[in-house]
Formats: C-alpha cells, structure tokens, sequence
C-alpha cells in the first residue's frame, strides 16, 4: 500500500503538468498565480491517487480483519503517502519540464526524473521510517540495541520527515517562480 502511494503520485503528478504544454502561455493571462494553478493540479491528480490508494488499503484492510480504527489509519496514512508523491511529482515537473517539445511524455526529461523520484524517495522513506518507528514505540518492547538510542531516534526521525516536507515547500516555491519566469520561445 504505500508503495502504491509512492509510484502513483510521484508518477501521475509528474504528468499532470507535463501535459500543459504550450497552454501555460494562455494560462499566464489568467487572474490566477502559479501557485494557484500548482495547487489545482495537486487536487486534481491527488483524487485519482486517492482513489487507488484508498481502494487498495481497504481490500487489504479488510481481508486481514483490521479493526474500524486499524482501517481509518491505514486511510490517514496512505492519504498522506499519496499527497506527498503527487506533491513530489508535481515539484519535479515545475522544476525542470520543457513546454516547447511537442511530445509530452518527454516534457519532464532524465533530469525532471531524477528530481522528482528523489523528492518522492526522500518523502516516501523519511515518512514511512517515522510510521515504522511510532509503531514500534507502541508496542512497548523496544530490541537492546535501539535502547539506549531511543530518544535520539524519537527526534531524528521526526526532524528527517519534516525536512522532507520542507524539501517539497522548497521546490515548490521554485517551480512556482521557474513557470512564472517561463517564456514560450
């Protein structure tokens, strides 16, 4: 399930802006900033991964007997999973898309790859190491080896998540101001 997260938001974020294309001129004479715009596109591919997600979760939820509270988790965490790959995606695109190629499945490019799937890597495995690790503080039974370790680890991986989201807010804001600098040639 979170690996769904993962691949689908980081993926369908990614093509969402990629598919504008030369419509980001026309765009550009709206009443509207880009920031605006990157969020209407981030509400529009997080519904479709969402829906995935959701469906996925609650098969599995519901084969292996989770309870009504175990199911609502497993929602709240694959919802955040998927805003945070579509929001990776949707970053990587605005920062390194080329809205001049007539072919849009190569608007976003290796480099636009490479961003994004780190952006969502980082995302992905920050936040799933801080689940992992709530988990297991609840369980009470802590192995020897993470003892003495513990409250560092409380912090760290807290401070690893939100870095990874204020790496998202970064590139964001970036993207924001790339596309509203972008010339059509």
């Amino acid at each position: 399930m979170p690996y769904l997260a993962y691949v689908a938001g980081s993926q369908h974020g990614s093509a969402s802006l990629a598919y504008e294309g030369r419509n980001l001129a026309v765009l550009r004479s709206a009443p509207i900033g880009f920031a605006r715009l990157l969020l209407a596109k981030l509400a529009g591919s997080t519904v479709l991964v969402l829906g995935i997600t959701w469906l996925a979760t609650l098969v599995l939820s519901i084969r292996h007997g989770g309870t009504a509270g175990e199911i609502a988790a497993a929602l709240a965490v694959a919802s955040w999973l998927a805003i945070g790959g579509t929001t990776a995606g949707l970053v990587g695109a605005a920062l390194t898309a080329d809205f001049e190629t007539d072919n849009p499945q190569r608007r976003v490019g290796c480099f636009g790859t490479l961003i994004t799937s780190g952006l969502s890597a980082v995302f992905f495995i920050s936040n799933t190491l801080l689940l992992v690790w709530v988990l297991v503080r609840s369980q009470g039974a802590l192995p020897r080896t993470f003892a003495g370790v513990a409250p560092v680890l409380d912090w760290a991986v807290v401070a690893l998540a939100l870095v990874s989201v204020a790496a998202l807010a970064v590139g964001a804001r970036l993207g924001v101001q790339r596309l509203a600098n972008w010339e059509i040639s």
